[in-house]
């Protein structure tokens, strides 16, 4: 069975939160599109701080952003229809 990386869970988490391009996702979690490309692709580490907007976005849980293990199954947020981000 693969081990994903923690880039590979937070591209997955991106797109779950139904934002194919990594742009739009970056401006709802109020980081640069490098930035993001660079959890993505492990070039960088993101923070606690961005790690918990990333699991609000995508209703995915820190345990699982962290480790791939599920935890509690956590609540999808549904975005706002004017501008695709939690309200």
């Amino acid at each position: 069975m693969k081990s994903y990386t923690l880039g590979e869970r937070i591209r997955y988490a991106r797109q779950v939160a139904h934002y194919p391009r990594g742009k739009q996702f970056a401006q709802a979690l109020g980081i640069t599109a490098s930035a993001l490309s660079g959890y993505e692709t492990g070039r960088s580490v993101p923070s606690a701080a961005a790690l918990e907007r990333i699991s609000t976005l995508s209703g995915r849980s820190m345990r699982w952003l962290l480790t791939g293990e599920e935890g509690p199954p956590a609540v999808v947020p549904a975005p706002c229809p004017v501008h695709g981000v939690i309200e």
